[in-house]
């Protein structure tokens, strides 16, 4: 199902209000994302507004928020956040993933996931 609602994001996101609207309708049991950013202070981020709010409308119809982002969205900062590390049930990350994010995540999420080494 493709749901448009807008202008085309750069990342070839489907997002705006009748996205959302339509969002709001549906019961998610888990949803699995990606983030442009993720940080301690921040939580998740986009650079688009638009791509946040949508990402905002799918998390609250969801059950459990699981987050897909390799080591190097640690530390980037998009314009918008969308998410509090509080709010992600399953973060799952490449081996890559620095120390002092490992911990962090381990305190903040439900679940820290590791995969394999970056790159495979």
């Amino acid at each position: 199902m493709l749901l448009t609602g807008g202008a085309p994001t750069r990342s070839a996101s489907l997002v705006g209000p009748l996205a959302d609207q339509t969002i709001r309708s549906l019961r998610v049991d888990l949803l699995i994302m990606g983030a442009h950013g993720v940080s301690e202070r921040a939580g998740l981020t986009s650079p688009n507004l638009a791509e946040a709010q949508t990402n905002r409308t799918l998390i609250e119809s969801a059950t459990r928020l699981a987050v897909v982002a390799d080591h190097t969205k640690w530390g980037v900062v998009g314009l918008s956040r969308f998410a509090g590390l509080d709010e992600i049930d399953h973060f799952v990350s490449d081996d890559s993933l620095g120390e002092d994010a490992r911990s962090v995540l381990t305190r903040e999420v439900g679940r820290l996931v590791p995969s394999g080494p970056a790159g495979t």
